[in-house]
């Protein structure tokens, strides 16, 4: 290598003393590869003559108060709990259910109600006459039957839904009546074989032990 190594220099330091000012002009403004190897070691262990660490440290007066970082606290961990959101399938499932567990009472209660804001929304319109004929201006009774033959049809209507609504629940309670009936036949034939089938088992036993001290008798 051209320079040496970093121990080589320090030691011949005391050594060459020579200086930029020892240095011929020319020589001054070569490139260092260009010059003699005594002039480039004197160059390079002159490089810190006027080097000082005191203009570099920062000074540590009185009037300026040392600073303090100010840290923060840290957070304390809390555990987070991420619930999944359902997947549409089973919303669509849960919608189903919910309307069919709706009973069928409610259902036919609303109809009821629809029909009847129906009924009551119904304006009775007037028949269209002809510009010859001149009828009659309605009267005060005639005025007052109107709306008496309107809330008339009204009741009809509600009262026939009400008997209609009265037989399905009728026909359903017979319906009921029957499931529960053939239910506990069927319960009380099963009690029945299984009470056949013991007393069948118990009898088997009792004979077995008969002929078991029967034959013991023999022997």
């Amino acid at each position: 290598m051209l320079l040496g190594s970093l121990p080589d220099l320090y030691q011949k330091r005391a050594l060459i003393t020579l200086s930029v000012n020892d240095v011929p002009f020319r020589a001054s403004f070569r490139p260092v590869f260009l010059l003699n190897d005594d002039l480039r070691q004197g160059l390079i262990n002159n490089t810190r003559a006027n080097y000082f660490v005191e203009d570099y440290i920062q000074c540590e007066a009185a009037d300026f108060p040392a600073v303090v970082k100010t840290r923060k606290k840290p957070k304390e961990w809390v555990p987070e709990i991420t619930v999944p959101e359902p997947f549409r399938l089973i919303v669509r499932e849960q919608n189903k259910k919910e309307k069919n567990m709706k009973s069928q009472s409610e259902i036919e209660v609303k109809h009821i109600g629809l029909v009847y804001l129906q009924v009551t929304s119904k304006k009775y319109k007037s028949k269209p006459v002809s510009y010859n004929c001149n009828p009659p201006m309605p009267m005060i009774s005639s005025r007052g039957r109107e709306p008496a033959t309107g809330s008339s049809e009204e009741k009809k209507t509600l009262k026939e839904e009400r008997n209609r609504m009265l037989t399905k629940q009728k026909q359903r309670m017979k319906e009921l009546q029957k499931l529960l009936t053939t239910q506990a036949k069927v319960y009380d034939s099963y009690q029945s074989l299984a009470q056949m089938s013991t007393s069948k088992v118990k009898s088997l036993r009792k004979s077995k032990k008969e002929k078991m001290k029967e034959y013991q008798r023999e022997l």
